[in-house]
């Protein structure tokens, strides 16, 4: 097939060369213009697309190649948002927004902060103020209540408000005192069914007060010590243990103290009865320093003789002392071994043991002072130790049981005289309030009817 005649141009060049080279030049072209544009703003390596290869001539060759490097100052968050133009609209608002916060700076407000701190402080000082104020007012009237209480003879009522009164003022040793000894009288006054609660609360009462008497009081000390012991043997049980500990430790009493000597056996004979008494014997006991100490030591029949020896007339240590040595004849036994072998003791102890009498002696004794009481209660312990002690006396059992009728007799009409007076304070009362009540009633119906 014949071939057209490639026609030239005046200098020699092919002008269908020249069209494909423009061609392939255009060609190479595109892909340099889009390189630009997706070029990355940071990145100092050129494109691959920007170059290529010469056709007309062999030689390579950079096409719209930028050969300066980036500004080395050129803030990079920016760049980072110009490069967001072709990003998810909304990550690009998110990323502006991260900027914007990083960009600003928080800052004091200076004249906001000291309105807030004055203000603050005024609220804290009225506040201060105020509880001071009402804590005062109300204590004032703890106080006028506990006043009235007392001087109407109301020991239960002058207890709690003084109770009262010390959760405001806790270290007012006068009212602490005084609270104690209201709570201590109001047990004794206390009716029958409420006898229990009114000997707990005063224990508590009297416990607490002797830890916050300061010692400066001491003769207020001793007194409410003393009643604590009467209300701890009151309460039994255990709490005969505390009472024995107390007398022998804290008390410091006398060697002749009456009170010391009845309370210290009557804890001991309680003991006994509620099977908690454990004889303080052994090697381990620590010797006796003091009179106290080496009596609570001793075999229990002898404190009850001790007792019996220095309240010679008080039946409640005579009846101790007479129960323990019927039903617990082993203590006699102890007691006849002991005093074998006191001059074997040290002498303080030698000194200490002869204050104690005889036991036959102070049995004679015991029986003659009861029946010289001449109580319906001091006859029957006789009566019950001549039956059935050591050396029995049916004759004389059988006259101190005729002795007592008389005593008990008189003893049951004091307390139905005392059970009909309650009754008819009572009925008075009930009147009292009926009228009351009544003298109410009458008084609005009248108000009604002016209206």
């Amino acid at each position: 097939m014949p071939q057209s005649p490639r026609t030239t141009d005046s200098d020699g060049n092919d002008p269908v060369g020249s069209d494909s080279a423009g061609k392939e030049s255009s060609k190479t072209d595109a892909p340099d213009s889009a390189g630009v544009k997706s070029q990355e703003p940071n990145s100092s390596i050129p494109n691959l697309g920007d170059l290529h290869e010469s056709v007309s001539d062999g030689e390579l060759a950079t096409i719209d190649s930028d050969p300066s490097p980036l500004n080395e100052d050129q803030d990079h968050d920016d760049s980072a948002v110009d490069s967001d133009e072709h990003v998810d609209p909304a990550v690009s608002e998110f990323h502006k927004q991260k900027l914007k916060e990083r960009r600003e700076e928080w800052r004091i407000n200076s004249r906001v902060a000291t309105i807030s701190a004055v203000a603050f402080a005024s609220l804290l000082i009225l506040a201060t103020a105020s509880y001071f104020y009402n804590s005062s007012a109300a204590a004032q009237t703890f106080r006028m209540r506990a006043e009235e209480a007392a001087a109407a003879g109301e020991k239960m009522e002058e207890s709690r408000w003084w109770s009262r009164y010390l959760m405001m003022f806790p270290d007012d040793p006068d009212v602490i005192i005084k609270a104690a000894y209201a709570a201590d009288e109001a047990a004794d006054l206390a009716e029958e069914e409420e006898r229990a609660r009114a000997i707990t609360n005063a224990r508590n009462r009297l416990s607490n007060s002797l830890a916050r008497i300061p010692a400066t009081r001491a003769q207020e000390q001793q007194d409410i010590r003393r009643r604590l012991i009467r209300r701890l043997l009151q309460s039994g049980g255990f709490w005969l243990r505390e009472a024995e500990r107390q007398v022998v430790d804290n008390l410091n009493a006398d060697q002749e103290d009456a009170f010391a000597h009845k309370a210290l056996a009557l804890a001991i004979y309680g003991q006994i009865d509620s099977d908690l008494y454990k004889e303080k014997t052994g090697p381990g006991l620590t010797p006796p320093d003091n009179y106290w100490s080496w009596l609570d030591q001793q075999n229990a029949l002898i404190i009850m003789r001790r007792a019996v020896q220095v309240a010679p007339n008080d039946v409640d240590c005579i009846a101790a002392f007479l129960r323990t040595l019927q039903m617990h004849p082993e203590f006699a036994a102890d007691n006849d071994q002991a005093a074998a072998k006191v001059r074997d003791l040290p002498a303080q102890a030698q000194q200490w043991h002869g204050l104690i009498t005889d036991r036959q002696t102070l049995i004679d004794q015991s029986l003659e002072n009861l029946r010289q009481i001449g109580s319906g209660r001091s006859h029957l312990i006789a009566y019950y130790h001549n039956l059935q002690g050591e050396n029995a006396d049916p004759q004389s059992a059988q006259l101190d049981l005729f002795q007592s009728a008389d005593g008990i007799a008189l003893g049951l009409q004091e307390d139905l005289a005392k059970q009909d007076a309650t009754e008819e304070q009572n009925a008075d009362l009930s009147i009292e309030s009926e009228q009351t009540a009544t003298g109410e009633a009458e008084s609005e119906q009248t108000a009604e009817l002016v209206l």
